[in-house]
């Protein structure tokens, strides 16, 4: 029990990414895809389905799909807060750093209603509303890492960035803009001392 070491334990949860098969099966009209109408790919390692993610346009059956996995998480566990992961994707001109992704910049489409991703990013802000309200009223925290709007920092307890010494230059800026804009809530550097199989292009120099 890490709570007997004064410790606090936070649950990972991630909504904007969802194992490609399950979204497949489940959640293929939620979906996001590029302008060509293929599948918008999150975190993904080829020849690994364990490791491969769609980016998800969170709102109808999906978002049910996930509030219903939170209630559950809710009444489940004993914990502290959630730490809800990927909200970086909330820029459309956004190119994710893995290697296995196009080197272009890319915007992310809702082929059904035609919406670009940084509009589908409304819906991820109604979502993050309602998982706020769901974990404030237990009494928990709620730490969002990478937000890339100021409009969704307001839901959160706490934000957070993950950057390794590879990528602390381009992102220091950033940390900066999220410290002047977090409405003095705490802001948090997760470094990443070790490459992974995601980033392959992170040198033993760079670790």
């Amino acid at each position: 029990n890490i709570k007997a070491y004064n410790l606090s334990a936070f649950l990972y949860l991630n909504f904007i990414e969802l194992q490609s098969e399950i979204a497949n099966s489940n959640f293929a009209g939620y979906i996001s895809r590029d302008s060509k109408g293929d599948f918008t790919k999150g975190f993904w390692i080829e020849g690994n389905k364990g490791e491969q993610t769609y980016l998800m346009n969170p709102y109808g059956d999906y978002k049910k799909y996930v509030l219903n996995q939170l209630e559950q998480v809710l009444d489940t566990y004993d914990f502290d807060g959630i730490f809800l992961d990927r909200l970086d994707y909330s820029n459309n001109n956004y190119d994710y750093l893995f290697s296995s992704r196009p080197s272009s910049i890319v915007q992310y489409y809702d082929i059904a209603s035609k919406r670009s991703f940084i509009n589908i990013m409304d819906n991820y802000e109604v979502l993050l509303k309602a998982v706020s309200e769901k974990v404030h009223s237990r009494g928990k925290l709620l730490i969002i890492n990478w937000p890339r709007s100021q409009n969704l920092i307001q839901y959160s307890d706490a934000v957070t960035i993950d950057i390794s010494d590879s990528d602390s230059r381009q992102y220091y800026p950033l940390f900066n803009n999220l410290v002047s804009s977090s409405f003095d809530k705490p802001v948090y550097i997760f470094p990443v001392p070790t490459p992974f199989d995601g980033r392959p292009d992170l040198t033993e120099e760079d670790v």
